[in-house]
């Protein structure tokens, strides 16, 4: 088993109001962009707010302090794509069975996941209100190797390159990607770094590198299953309801298709 990383640790503590109120300024100023479409703030508040703080929320009623950030991360992603889908599905039924048409239009979804949002802050900050002052979501972060933020550049690589590609023609930084990852690899197996979050930031980092310069490389939907899923995705988007009736399909059955998405809308 590998052993620690020594370096720099990020050792990030708040009390429970602290962190109430930072949560509270991040989804007032989430919902500001989203309700005034303020491109690109929207995309990115949207995105970072619900798919890692419902999750990380639950993940501190459930008591799971001894979990490290790669851990916590990974659970918190799980846990708030779950919650999505969840509280999306049933905006749908119960909006949709009092007479609402359009319960997955932003006017009704938005209201409903920032309030179940703040009621798991609510929770959160009763059950802690009187402790010492706890972690914060980027205590544990170790910033210790040249390898570990070599890691990190290479998603932006790929996104750099396969604009270039799209916009001019030219794939010269695609290729420079592609063999900058064969050589971090390499790099990495020579020198070995002690630090298994290390390892699980490189896995993370090479495969979104190489999903991004396949899905970026085209305006239009790459793939083969992934054209079902878009074609019900858009019923459930344009109808902003989801009807699992609507189409004779077991794709229509799957949250992640015809309420995760327009979810993220």
């Amino acid at each position: 088993m590998l052993a620690p990383a020594k370096g720099l640790t990020l050792r990030l503590q708040a009390t429970a109001t602290r962190q109430a109120a930072m949560l509270l300024l991040l989804l007032a100023a989430c919902a500001a962009f989203i309700a005034l479409d303020v491109y690109p703030l929207r995309q990115l508040f949207g995105f970072a707010v619900f798919t890692f703080v419902p999750g990380w929320l639950i993940l501190r009623l459930a008591r799971t302090e001894g979990l490290g950030f790669w851990q916590r991360a990974v659970f918190s992603v799980g846990l708030s794509v779950a919650y999505m889908m969840l509280l999306g599905t049933l905006a749908n039924w119960i909006y949709f069975a009092l007479g609402y048409d359009t319960p997955l239009s932003v006017a009704s979804l938005l209201p409903t996941l920032m309030a179940g949002i703040l009621i798991l802050v609510g929770v959160d900050w009763w059950r802690n209100r009187k402790a010492t002052p706890q972690n914060t979501p980027f205590s544990g972060v170790a910033l210790n190797s040249p390898l570990l933020l070599a890691a990190l550049l290479l998603p932006l690589l790929a996104v750099l390159g396969t604009e270039l590609m799209n916009r001019t023609g030219n794939n010269s930084l695609v290729l420079a990607t592609y063999v900058a990852i064969g050589a971090y690899a390499v790099a990495l197996t020579l020198l070995r770094p002690r630090g298994s979050h290390i390892y699980v930031t490189a896995s993370w980092a090479i495969g979104l590198a190489l999903l991004l310069m396949f899905s970026m490389r085209s305006g239009h939907v790459l793939g083969y299953d992934v054209h079902g899923e878009y074609l019900v995705f858009q019923d459930s988007f344009q109808a902003l309801h989801w009807d699992v009736g609507a189409r004779q399909s077991p794709l229509n059955a799957c949250l992640s298709v015809g309420i995760l998405p327009p979810a993220y809308q």
